[in-house]
Protein backbone atom coordinates (compact mmCIF):
# COMPACT_ATOMS: atom_id res chain seq x y z
CA UNK A 1 0.00 0.00 0.00
CA UNK A 2 2.75 2.38 1.04
CA UNK A 3 4.26 1.51 -2.60
CA UNK A 4 1.01 2.90 -4.23
CA UNK A 5 1.26 6.05 -1.93
CA UNK A 6 5.03 7.14 -3.27
CA UNK A 7 3.88 6.02 -6.87
CA UNK A 8 0.86 8.13 -6.45
CA UNK A 9 2.97 11.15 -5.13
CA UNK A 10 5.84 10.49 -7.83
CA UNK A 11 3.07 10.48 -10.62
CA UNK A 12 1.58 13.96 -9.55
CA UNK A 13 5.24 15.51 -9.57
CA UNK A 14 5.78 14.45 -12.99
CA UNK A 15 2.16 15.98 -13.47
CA UNK A 16 2.60 19.56 -12.18
CA UNK A 17 6.28 19.59 -13.64
CA UNK A 18 4.81 19.28 -16.95
CA UNK A 19 2.06 21.33 -16.20
CA UNK A 20 4.10 24.32 -15.23
CA UNK A 21 6.34 23.69 -17.97
CA UNK A 22 6.98 27.01 -20.13
CA UNK A 23 5.87 26.42 -23.97
CA UNK A 24 7.94 27.94 -26.69
CA UNK A 25 6.25 31.21 -28.32
CA UNK A 26 7.45 32.50 -32.29
CA UNK A 27 6.82 36.05 -33.36
CA UNK A 28 7.51 37.02 -36.97
CA UNK A 29 7.32 40.79 -37.39
CA UNK A 30 9.18 42.97 -40.31
CA UNK A 31 11.98 45.45 -38.54
CA UNK A 32 14.13 48.20 -39.97
CA UNK A 33 16.79 47.77 -38.12
CA UNK A 34 20.67 49.68 -37.61
CA UNK A 35 22.99 46.98 -38.01
CA UNK A 36 26.79 46.75 -38.13
CA UNK A 37 28.52 44.34 -40.23
CA UNK A 38 31.96 43.27 -41.86
CA UNK A 39 32.32 43.53 -45.08
CA UNK A 40 34.38 40.27 -47.27
CA UNK A 41 34.73 41.82 -51.09
CA UNK A 42 34.81 39.10 -53.78
CA UNK A 43 35.46 41.48 -56.38
CA UNK A 44 36.49 45.45 -56.83
CA UNK A 45 36.55 47.22 -60.49
CA UNK A 46 38.54 49.80 -60.63
CA UNK A 47 38.27 52.22 -62.93
CA UNK A 48 40.81 53.45 -65.15
CA UNK A 49 41.36 57.31 -66.46
CA UNK A 50 39.75 57.90 -69.70
CA UNK A 51 43.16 58.42 -71.43
CA UNK A 52 44.21 55.25 -71.06
CA UNK A 53 42.88 53.34 -74.37
CA UNK A 54 43.89 49.56 -73.00
CA UNK A 55 40.70 49.10 -70.47
CA UNK A 56 38.09 50.77 -69.28
CA UNK A 57 39.51 49.50 -65.64
CA UNK A 58 41.03 46.37 -63.97
CA UNK A 59 39.54 43.68 -61.65
CA UNK A 60 41.51 42.41 -57.98
CA UNK A 61 39.65 39.61 -56.37
CA UNK A 62 39.37 38.96 -52.70
CA UNK A 63 41.83 41.64 -51.77
CA UNK A 64 40.66 43.46 -49.09
CA UNK A 65 38.15 43.78 -45.53
CA UNK A 66 36.35 46.23 -44.33
CA UNK A 67 32.75 46.87 -41.74
CA UNK A 68 29.89 49.28 -42.32
CA UNK A 69 26.84 50.05 -40.91
CA UNK A 70 23.55 49.52 -42.61
CA UNK A 71 19.76 50.42 -42.36
CA UNK A 72 18.10 47.46 -43.21
CA UNK A 73 14.49 46.15 -43.58
CA UNK A 74 13.85 42.68 -42.62
CA UNK A 75 11.87 39.58 -40.72
CA UNK A 76 12.71 39.33 -37.18
CA UNK A 77 12.07 36.21 -35.59
CA UNK A 78 11.85 36.44 -32.08
CA UNK A 79 11.10 33.19 -29.72
CA UNK A 80 9.83 33.52 -26.35
CA UNK A 81 8.52 30.98 -23.61
CA UNK A 82 5.13 31.71 -22.47
CA UNK A 83 4.33 31.72 -18.72
CA UNK A 84 8.51 32.58 -18.52
CA UNK A 85 10.25 35.86 -17.30
CA UNK A 86 12.32 36.04 -19.66
CA UNK A 87 10.78 37.87 -23.10
CA UNK A 88 12.98 37.13 -25.71
CA UNK A 89 15.35 33.79 -25.61
CA UNK A 90 16.78 34.10 -29.29
CA UNK A 91 15.92 36.66 -31.85
CA UNK A 92 17.03 35.90 -35.48
CA UNK A 93 17.11 39.12 -38.00
CA UNK A 94 17.11 38.19 -42.17
CA UNK A 95 17.68 41.16 -44.16
CA UNK A 96 15.65 41.57 -47.19
CA UNK A 97 17.33 44.92 -48.46
CA UNK A 98 19.05 47.91 -46.75
CA UNK A 99 21.72 50.64 -47.76
CA UNK A 100 25.50 50.46 -46.17
CA UNK A 101 28.00 52.60 -45.64
CA UNK A 102 31.86 51.35 -44.69
CA UNK A 103 34.91 51.33 -45.31
CA UNK A 104 37.25 48.85 -47.13
CA UNK A 105 41.01 48.38 -46.19
CA UNK A 106 43.70 46.71 -48.04
CA UNK A 107 47.80 46.42 -48.80
CA UNK A 108 49.20 45.32 -51.64
CA UNK A 109 52.85 44.40 -51.34
CA UNK A 110 53.50 42.12 -54.09
CA UNK A 111 54.22 44.74 -56.82
CA UNK A 112 57.08 47.22 -57.15
CA UNK A 113 55.63 49.81 -55.82
CA UNK A 114 53.47 48.94 -52.60
CA UNK A 115 50.14 50.46 -52.44
CA UNK A 116 47.70 51.03 -49.26
CA UNK A 117 44.09 51.91 -49.43
CA UNK A 118 41.94 52.95 -47.47
CA UNK A 119 37.89 53.59 -48.89
CA UNK A 120 34.96 54.64 -47.80
CA UNK A 121 31.91 53.06 -49.39
CA UNK A 122 28.14 52.76 -50.01
CA UNK A 123 26.58 50.10 -50.47
CA UNK A 124 23.03 48.53 -51.66
CA UNK A 125 22.27 45.31 -49.64
CA UNK A 126 20.26 43.12 -50.76
CA UNK A 127 19.75 39.82 -47.99
CA UNK A 128 23.13 39.79 -47.04
CA UNK A 129 24.91 40.49 -50.31
CA UNK A 130 26.16 44.44 -51.16
CA UNK A 131 26.91 45.88 -54.42
CA UNK A 132 28.61 49.39 -53.97
CA UNK A 133 30.84 52.19 -55.31
CA UNK A 134 33.32 53.65 -53.70
CA UNK A 135 36.75 55.69 -53.80
CA UNK A 136 40.31 54.74 -52.93
CA UNK A 137 41.81 57.43 -50.67
CA UNK A 138 45.57 55.58 -50.10
CA UNK A 139 48.07 55.24 -53.25
CA UNK A 140 47.07 53.92 -55.95
CA UNK A 141 48.31 52.37 -59.59
CA UNK A 142 49.29 54.72 -62.03
CA UNK A 143 46.12 55.48 -64.85
CA UNK A 144 43.10 54.69 -61.69
CA UNK A 145 40.77 57.61 -61.08
CA UNK A 146 40.04 55.90 -57.61
CA UNK A 147 36.71 55.19 -57.72
CA UNK A 148 35.89 51.42 -58.11
CA UNK A 149 32.76 49.22 -57.93
CA UNK A 150 32.75 46.09 -55.49
CA UNK A 151 30.50 43.14 -54.80
CA UNK A 152 30.88 41.62 -51.25
CA UNK A 153 29.56 39.57 -48.33
CA UNK A 154 28.14 41.95 -45.58
CA UNK A 155 28.11 39.54 -42.51
CA UNK A 156 25.89 41.04 -39.77
CA UNK A 157 27.14 41.15 -36.50
CA UNK A 158 24.68 39.91 -35.11
CA UNK A 159 24.80 36.41 -36.77
CA UNK A 160 28.58 35.94 -35.21
CA UNK A 161 27.14 37.70 -31.69
CA UNK A 162 23.85 37.94 -31.17
CA UNK A 163 23.83 41.40 -30.41
CA UNK A 164 25.20 44.35 -33.12
CA UNK A 165 21.49 44.92 -34.97
CA UNK A 166 19.03 48.09 -33.03
CA UNK A 167 15.33 47.23 -33.67
CA UNK A 168 14.24 51.31 -35.16
CA UNK A 169 10.34 50.27 -35.89
CA UNK A 170 9.04 46.73 -35.73
CA UNK A 171 5.34 46.24 -36.75
CA UNK A 172 3.50 42.95 -36.68
CA UNK A 173 1.99 41.78 -40.03
CA UNK A 174 -1.12 39.80 -38.53
CA UNK A 175 -2.11 42.82 -35.69
CA UNK A 176 -0.87 45.61 -37.58
CA UNK A 177 0.27 47.05 -34.66
CA UNK A 178 3.61 49.45 -35.26
CA UNK A 179 6.37 49.87 -32.34
CA UNK A 180 9.11 52.68 -32.61
CA UNK A 181 11.50 52.44 -30.54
Amino acid sequence: MRMCYVMLAVLMLLCQNAKGQATPKIENSNVVALSTNFILPFARFNFNETSNKEAVGNLKLFQSIGAGVSLNYGRLTTTSEKGSMNDAVDERFANAIGLQLGFLFSADLSNEKPSNVFAPTIALNILDFSVGWGVELGTRTEGETGHFMTIAYAIPLQKLTKKGTWKLIKWIPDDGAIMIN
